[in-house]
């Protein structure tokens, strides 16, 4: 793929400082995984700063070139994919990502290479993440007050249970239709006993996807935002299917990336950049088969 990015480019002089967005990668991922995105976003003025999670990524390079592999298993029984496991180890990511913003003040201050000193705008803090990048986008806007707004791209909830009353923060939940197969119980179960499982296994599963569905729900809470894209699974919310031209053909991922940037730009530019003129529900009207329904003011493409 053809990328618009450059190494050592220069910050752009037609404003004095702007906004510091911050991408969290999925479970196994990498911190490039979103380029599409990330590309685009900085486009119209944000800085945009991708964190590698060492020892969850796919592999982590350091600057001296040392290389942290990913420890995490590869078989979908094992305990690095239970809901402990991901409560458990979604508060390193956390703590990751406000590393990363403590290390961003100080180049603020002072740049060594001349860079960025005075460009990140730390008022202006927005995060977005992918999977379990997702989820540690919500805990940062529970648990950082640096963090002004957020999104989860397609990501189950870990981490510190939600209050009952939400995020209390500007939050948008983007879901693919693969992820919403899995809100209805029934449907489910069905699903499940198709496959085979059944007995106390088919138990665990149905109460797992339960907690799951809980947890959305309380996420969900105090007016914030569902978007909703239907013929989408997991992936599509990353660059994965731009990597060969017969995931392309399949699943049409440029189309899909222009509705992710377009509500993710739209997001962004109301509840950051507080431009009066962004509205969710204006960009929803664009796309066929929207609608805005419920008193949470979820979108369904």
């Amino acid at each position: 793929m053809q990328t618009n990015s450059f190494i050592n480019a220069q910050v752009l002089s037609k404003s004095e400082k702007y906004p510091v967005l911050i991408f969290s990668h999925s479970m196994t991922g990498f911190r490039n995984q979103n380029t599409f995105q990330s590309e685009e976003l900085a486009s119209h003025g944000y800085i945009v700063v991708a964190v590698d999670h060492p020892y969850y990524a796919a592999a982590t390079v350091f600057s001296d070139g040392r290389v942290a592999e990913s420890t995490i298993s590869t078989d979908v029984n094992s305990n690095d994919f239970s809901l402990e496991f991901g409560d458990k180890n979604n508060d390193t990511w956390v703590r990751d990502v406000e590393f990363v913003l403590d290390k961003l003040e100080e180049i603020n201050n002072k740049d060594n290479d001349n860079l960025f000193s005075g460009r990140f705008d730390m008022e202006k803090i927005g995060v977005f993440g992918h999977s379990f990048g997702g989820a540690t986008a919500a805990q940062l806007l529970l648990k950082d007050s640096r963090v002004k707004a957020g999104i989860n791209m397609d990501g189950t909830f870990y981490g510190s249970d939600i209050p009952e009353t939400g995020l209390e923060k500007p939050f948008l939940l983007m879901l693919s239709e693969q992820y919403m197969m899995s809100t209805d119980l029934v449907k489910l179960e069905k699903k499940l006993k198709m496959f085979g499982i059944k007995g106390e296994k088919l138990k665990e599963y149905l109460a797992l996807y339960a907690e799951y569905e809980r947890r959305r729900k309380k996420a969900m809470a105090g007016g914030a935002y569902s978007l909703i894209i239907k013929k989408t699974t997991h992936l599509s919310y990353s660059d994965i299917y731009l990597y060969t031209p017969l995931m392309a053909l399949l699943h049409k991922p440029k189309k899909v990336h222009r509705v992710i940037i377009d509500f993710t730009l739209t997001f962004f530019n109301k509840y950051l950049m507080e431009d009066s003129t962004a509205s969710l529900e204006n960009a929803a009207l664009k796309y066929n088969n929207v609608e805005i329904a419920g008193t949470k003011k979820e979108l369904v493409f």
